[in-house]
């Protein structure tokens, strides 16, 4: 008679043979298989050539591992080749403290599309029974990409790189014997495959019960504003349970200065892996200077310190009027700074003293971006003015001395705003004079050779009374850092635009060459209106050698910026002409240094010519 032996009461037998031959291993884990295969092992299911080798990956596109220079990859050094199936198995995990857990790893691979394919599966009994991985109630992030027999598997041309996938609250019932493996399966032809699947990075940890996370989605990246004004609106919270309990309420708020100005309870299911939406109302005074706005979210029991997000602000200076000028010999003078990027790199008021930007302008002080050292990598940086009254004007003109050595990859830019600086513009809305002003179309890069002065008239601020101004620095570089000098800034200027304004903007010759008893060529002039109303009755003429030979009087009406052509004729040349000057006048034009251009005259001799006697003929 045979003997029966019940099933239930051998699986422990079956279990403890099994774990006693294979690597346990206890949680929390994480191996980047650097060292060794760290028990991983691989497994062929039939006889093709295809797979699972750990080393360092190096055929076509998967040629890198994520970190360090091991992997896991299929065919270190060759494609993915024809039909097979391989296998790579995990050790077997004491998950025995928790009944859920959170694994993570990196995913690279270039495959063909539905024919070669990646999945994981689970067993909760040392590899006795197999589950798939994705029908297990967890929460996943790039886990799979196409549905192949009713799961999850990775496929397709490309994973456009290494790329996190992840499972969270994954049950595994508190077993010591956990254990995974990563198929790959193959129905290509022979010598037809894709360049390879690599893994990479494995982490495994028991999943949290309580660990609530959140975003601001419209949270600024600074906050810029006058000081004593009321700074109001809503944050809009994104709220998510990535614990492995429910959750039934959470605080909310915020701080400023690290002052509680308000919190909330606020009384919300959220079931595991689920996300909500709320907004956060917020009204405070902005501090004067630099301060700090920090929103928060938590709930008893979350340890996990991923519940705060703050945003750095400015509270700008008591507002200053126009015409306004400073060469910052008197310290801050009302201007502030907000880094944004690596905190090592930041306006600076001093002494200038690295490499080409080593001086002030006037005086021992000038702003620049670190006086003393060179510029960091992702460095991002503001300079703002104090803010500008220009109700007495629509236009004004700017104007300031700049120091700059810099390479391609680090800019400098000038910025406007009308409300206080809550919009920027960097392409100034202007008319008229530029001088110095921008290497590029948006921005200055490169060096300036030492002190020059940048000017820009005719700026649009319709009579605003809360005009601000801000000079961005940004190094964009990566990887080794070039030595960057920077960029200084001394003497800023603001005054409003003249209202009447004509200037001569070009004389379409360089230079009025001709003999003596000739006609020179035509006097054409151009003239600009630089001013910031239309004007009419422009008189405009020429001198030569300080004699004034033609005027003429123009009745068209100029607008701002329009440019009038003139034809005044020609004179005639002799032998001890110099120069040319054309001139144009504007009854009211407080400015005339623009209003003249002279250009010089050469004179030649007309050559003799000789006519030779014809020869004598003897006859």
């Amino acid at each position: 008679m045979k003997k029966l032996v019940k099933l239930s009461l051998l699986l422990p037998f079956m279990l403890n043979f099994f774990c006693a031959n294979a690597q346990v291993v206890s949680l929390p884990y994480f191996n980047d298989f650097e060292t060794d295969t760290a028990g991983w092992y691989n497994e062929l299911t039939n006889y093709n050539v295809s797979m699972w080798e750990w080393g360092t990956p190096a055929f076509g596109q998967t040629n890198t591992a994520y970190s360090g220079s091991k992997a896991w990859d299929i065919n270190l050094t060759s494609r993915l080749d024809s039909t097979n199936h391989c296998v790579l198995y995990s050790p077997v995990f004491d998950c025995s403290s928790y009944d859920k857990i959170d694994i993570s790893f990196y995913l690279k691979f270039v495959s063909f599309y539905n024919k070669e394919v990646f999945w994981m599966e689970i067993s909760k009994d040392g590899g006795l029974t197999w589950a798939i991985f994705d029908t297990l109630g967890g929460v996943g992030i790039n886990w799979g990409n196409m549905s192949f027999l009713n799961f999850n598997t990775w496929t397709g041309t490309s994973s456009n790189g290494w790329r996190i996938s992840s499972q969270k609250f994954v049950p595994v019932n508190n077993s010591n014997a956990v254990q995974f493996r990563i198929n790959f399966k193959s129905i290509q032809p022979k010598g037809t495959g894709g360049d390879g699947f690599s893994f990479d990075n494995f982490l495994i940890k028991g999943s949290p019960s309580t660990n609530l996370e959140f975003s601001v989605s419209n949270l600024p990246t600074s906050i810029l504003r006058v000081e004593g004004v009321a700074n109001s609106g809503l944050f809009t919270i994104n709220v998510s349970n990535q614990g492995k309990d429910t959750l039934f309420s959470y605080n909310a708020g915020y701080e400023v200065n690290d002052v509680l100005v308000f919190d909330s309870i606020l009384v919300d299911t959220l079931i595991p892996g689920e996300l909500n939406q709320f907004y956060l109302p917020y009204n405070y005074l902005i501090p004067s200077g630099y301060f700090s706005t920090c929103i928060y979210v938590f709930t008893s029991g979350d340890s996990i310190p991923n519940d705060t997000v703050c945003v750095n602000g400015v509270g700008i200076d008591s507002v200053k009027q126009v015409p306004y000028f400073t060469d910052f010999e008197n310290g801050f003078s009302g201007w502030s700074t907000l880094t944004d990027g690596d905190l090592k790199t930041n306006w600076e008021l001093g002494l200038p003293q690295f490499g080409q930007t080593n001086s002030a302008y006037s005086g021992v002080n000038a702003w620049d971006v670190n006086l003393d050292s060179s510029i960091t990598i992702g460095a991002r940086c503001y300079l703002y003015s104090p803010l500008l009254n220009c109700s007495n004007t629509n236009r004004v003109n700017i104007s300031f001395y700049q120091n700059r050595s810099l390479l391609d990859i680090a800019n400098l830019q000038f910025e406007i705003s009308l409300d206080s600086g809550i919009t920027w513009k960097h392409q100034l809305d202007s008319f008229g004079f530029a001088k110095n002003w921008y290497t590029s179309t948006t921005r200055w890069f490169g060096s300036s050779g030492g002190w020059i002065k940048s000017e820009l008239k005719n700026v649009y601020v319709n009579q605003q009374s809360n005009v601000l101004l801000r000079f961005g620095f940004a190094n964009i570089g990566n990887g080794s850092n070039p030595i960057i000098d920077g960029v200084s800034i001394d003497d800023f200027r603001i005054t409003p635009s003249d209202s009447l304004n004509i200037a001569v903007s070009s004389f379409p010759v360089n230079i009025v060459v001709g003999a003596p008893g000739t006609s020179s060529p035509s006097i054409i002039m151009n003239v600009q209106n630089r001013g910031t109303i239309p004007i009419a009755g422009i008189e405009v003429g020429y001198m030569v050698d300080g004699v004034v030979i033609n005027t003429q009087t123009d009745s068209t009406i100029l607008n701002p910026n329009a440019i009038l052509n003139f034809n005044l004729g020609s004179f005639p040349i002799s032998a001890n002409h110099s120069s040319v000057c054309v001139f144009a006048t504007l009854s009211g034009d407080t400015i005339q240094s623009d209003d003249t251009l002279c250009i010089p005259v050469f004179t030649y001799n007309q050559p003799t010519v000789s006519i030779p006697m014809p020869p004598i003929l003897n006859l």
